[in-house]
């Protein structure tokens, strides 16, 4: 299911000179909520280019009730602890959004969501989203 429909618009569109000399390779990009993105980055309203992966992660970490309950392990990209799922005990969000049992913060993502609950993932989400 597709959360979003982007819209596309040619590089020329994008930004300033600055900004367009970061991404001269790309030939097209695409804009969502003050963010410009292509197939392989993200760029945030600053210029600066995120990897896609991240904000798809980004993604799971909410109404991601199905995701984390079928998952052996959930990590906190806030926090960075590692936890079995059986240990969060609060919901958000009409019950389908994770709250970190460690910190009390919405930043859990399940291992069912395909991206890997490791130390280098986990801090680099963080780095992304609290940093």
């Amino acid at each position: 299911m597709t959360l979003f429909r982007p819209i596309v618009k040619r590089l020329d569109d994008f930004g300033n000179a600055a900004q367009r000399a970061k991404i001269k390779d790309y030939d097209e990009m695409c804009y969502w909520r003050d963010t410009f993105w292509n197939c392989k980055a993200v760029f945030d309203s600053a210029g600066s280019a995120v990897p896609m992966d991240l904000e798809r992660a980004h993604g799971f970490s909410i109404f991601n009730r199905q995701h984390v309950l079928a998952s052996e392990s959930c990590g906190c990209f806030c926090c960075l602890a590692e936890f079995p799922p059986s240990e969060i005990t609060q919901w958000i969000d009409r019950a389908l959004t994770p709250i970190c049992p460690r910190c009390g913060i919405d930043s859990v993502i399940g291992a069912a969501s395909g991206f890997p609950i490791t130390d280098d993932f986990l801090k680099t989400m963080n780095k992304r989203w609290f940093s």
